[in-house]
């Protein structure tokens, strides 16, 4: 180890071996596989905030981020996908994954820090925004996103939108596979 970065490229290298990757001979469908993969991602990008930066910064060439790359790149050419829309199709998935995953992990760690439950400081943020005569409008035209979101918690609400967004990715690749 000769310097700070190659320490900090091992630690996110040692992040991404936590993932739980399918098998390179997994009989499951690609869509289920995805969904692995997503999740797994997530959960890392939440478990350790401090990824996220680093994982844009460096070059993600360790063995466990190499083998993250091919599970993701198997996976999307298992899905019947033209070649040149692959990457595309990458992109979409785990950049969305990363950026919610990101945002999530901040907030546990901002929560965490004003000694907050995630309920809590989401109660206390909405009641300071509903109290903002400037922003009553806005809150009154999302009071009814807000109700059919669902969940009773923030964990259960974040936890639908990761879901339904996913889904709605997926529903996407399912349709330019069939555009060809």
């Amino acid at each position: 180890m000769d310097t700070k970065d190659d320490l900090l490229e091992l630690a996110l290298d040692r992040a991404f071996g936590e993932l739980v990757l399918p098998g390179e001979g997994a009989g499951e469908d690609w869509r289920d596989r995805l969904r692995m993969l997503a999740k797994e991602y997530r959960a890392v990008l939440v478990r350790h905030p401090w990824v996220s930066p680093l994982a844009g910064t460096f070059l993600n060439i360790g063995p466990h981020s190499l083998d993250f790359s091919l599970a993701v790149q198997r996976v999307i050419r298992g899905t019947g996908l033209p070649a040149h829309g692959q990457t595309g199709v990458i992109a979409a998935v785990f950049q969305f994954v990363y950026g919610f995953g990101t945002i999530e992990g901040h907030f546990i760690q901002r929560c965490a820090s004003a000694g907050m439950t995630q309920d809590e400081y989401f109660r206390h943020a909405m009641s300071a925004v509903s109290e903002t005569p400037e922003l009553g409008e806005l809150v009154q035209q999302s009071a009814d996103l807000m109700e059919a979101r669902g969940g009773d918690t923030v964990e259960e609400m974040r936890e639908r939108d990761f879901t339904y967004a996913l889904e709605t990715l997926i529903a996407g690749i399912e349709v330019m596979v069939d555009r060809g």
